[in-house]
């Protein structure tokens, strides 16, 4: 195994490490893609009262309880705690494009590392785990649905077969499946959940493919918090000038040259155009899109300001 061409579960496994930097705190990460609306996604559903206690200075006065404080004679705060047990539904896109990189690793195997790092993350924090793996569609294993529980069996599963769906990137000129995967989820989501889409977005490149995309996605977004992640190669910003570029469908090569200016323009507008609409179509329903870069260490990536337009 080469690594950064698949993953194994042993890699998988230790990024519950990785999964341990992580920190949500809007507080403390203000200026970072978690500030705000994405962080709260984070936090579950909300906050359960769990006692009331004397007001201390720097206690919020939103808070008061008002009751107590009428009751006792003495100005008492509300304690809130994180809700719990949400169930968090990691939804894979493994489609036939997804196996391709040029730098570091394949974006299939960092979507897997990605997967693997909020699978352990929502794990350590008591939320419901669940995946949706779609792969491509000749493989025997083409889709695999773990629905959300609690403990690290559904975890452990998870990973097994992310490792897994990360050695299919031999089968070319398979069917793009991110539409398939967002219809399935779409159909077993639970109100409440929290949904993490993983994938490239190849498949939102024409009108008719976005309006495919669109119908599902408002679905899960009338119910629940959708977060999309999308990966993308260094090729897919700037292709390199005046080089022949040997590429691989998994069974033929060739070689392409990027000395036309037009050819690097084009590649460039067709990912920048997928990402606007990307944005803005989950922008529209409040709604967080985060770039991950295939050279990225993923806790940098998710941690990193956004850009500002």
């Amino acid at each position: 195994m080469t690594y950064g061409v698949e993953s194994t579960l042993e890699e998988l496994l230790a990024m519950r490490n990785e999964a341990a930097q992580l920190n949500f705190s809007a507080r403390k990460v203000s200026h970072s893609h978690l500030s705000g609306r994405y962080a709260s996604h984070f936090r579950g559903r909300g906050m359960d009262y769990f006692e009331s206690r004397p007001y201390v200075d720097g206690d919020d006065i939103r808070n008061i309880d008002w009751r107590v404080t009428a009751r006792t004679g003495g100005l008492h705060s509300k304690i809130f705690v994180e809700e719990r047990d949400r169930p968090v539904l990691i939804v894979v896109d493994f489609s036939p494009s997804m196996y391709f990189g040029t730098r570091k690793a394949l974006k299939s195997v960092v979507a897997a590392r990605l997967a693997a790092l909020m699978a352990w993350f929502s794990c350590g924090h008591g939320d419901r785990v669940g995946g949706l793996l779609f792969n491509p569609a000749n493989q025997p294993d083409a889709e695999l649905d773990i629905r959300p529980a609690a403990g690290r069996a559904p975890v452990l599963r998870l990973l097994q077969a992310l490792a897994g769906a990360t050695r299919h990137h031999t089968t070319a000129n398979g069917k793009n499946r991110l539409i398939d995967a967002m219809q399935h989820a779409a159909r077993v989501a639970r109100p409440g959940s929290l949904i993490l889409l993983i994938s490239d977005f190849s498949a939102t490149r024409t009108e008719a493919e976005q309006t495919a995309f669109r119908q599902p996605l408002h679905s899960l977004a009338a119910h629940s918090d959708v977060i999309a992640f999308s990966i993308s190669d260094p090729f897919e910003h700037q292709l390199p000038e005046n080089r022949w570029l040997p590429l691989s469908n998994g069974l033929e090569r060739i070689k392409i040259t990027a000395a036309d200016k037009s050819t690097r323009q084009r590649v460039r507008d067709d990912f920048q155009t997928r990402q606007a609409w990307l944005e803005r179509e989950f922008g529209q329903m409040g709604q967080p899109v985060v770039p991950i870069y295939t050279t990225d260490r993923l806790v940098d990536a998710i941690n990193r300001p956004p850009t500002r337009n």
